[in-house]
């Protein structure tokens, strides 16, 4: 999350300038410290009605705690040190990647994997990604976007019973 210091409306000469890229751009989370853009203001208020709600309400003089100062999140996050490895393995109940805690252990099943020289019938193929991203952004929508898949709850219970898995959502 970034601070409200140096948050500020951007206009046509800063655009022509290229001073900024989509990736400088932030939205506000809610709350009584934030600038709200002037096109989504009302949007704002809109959804904080359906709770009984109304901006003044955030800040909470009596009881601090139950106050929201807002902050702001970037809209466009691109990831960094990003790298991918397809692996073939057998044995979907065993650990694909290798943790510090299995690197230290000896107890842990090992090499699940193996390269393309040993395929072996009926194996199947996983997509491994890395990559780092800024504390507060999320990997499953950095996935969802580079797959261009459904991250909806349904379509992974489906694809989970065509591939004969459990259907389970827990």
């Amino acid at each position: 999350m970034l601070q409200a210091k140096g948050v500020r409306a951007i206009d046509q000469q800063d655009i022509d300038a290229g001073v900024y890229s989509i990736y400088d751009v932030v939205m506000p989370t809610p709350g009584y410290e934030v600038q709200y853009p002037a096109y989504t203001e009302d949007k704002y208020k809109e959804l904080l009605a359906e709770d009984g709600l109304k901006m003044g309400d955030l800040q909470n003089q009596k009881q601090r705690d139950f106050s929201l100062r807002g902050n702001y999140r970037k809209m466009l996050l691109k990831p960094k040190h990003m790298s991918w490895k397809l692996k073939r393995y057998v044995d979907k109940t065993l650990p694909l990647q290798e943790t510090d805690v299995s690197l230290l252990t000896t107890d842990v099943p090992r090499n699940n994997w193996h390269s393309q020289a040993e395929v072996v019938e009926r194996d199947a193929t996983a997509l491994c990604l890395t990559f780092e991203l800024p504390s507060a952004a999320y990997a499953t929508m950095c996935i969802r976007e580079l797959l261009k898949d459904s991250t909806e709850v349904a379509h992974h219970s489906a694809l989970n019973e065509k591939l004969g898995g459990s259907s389970s959502t827990q």
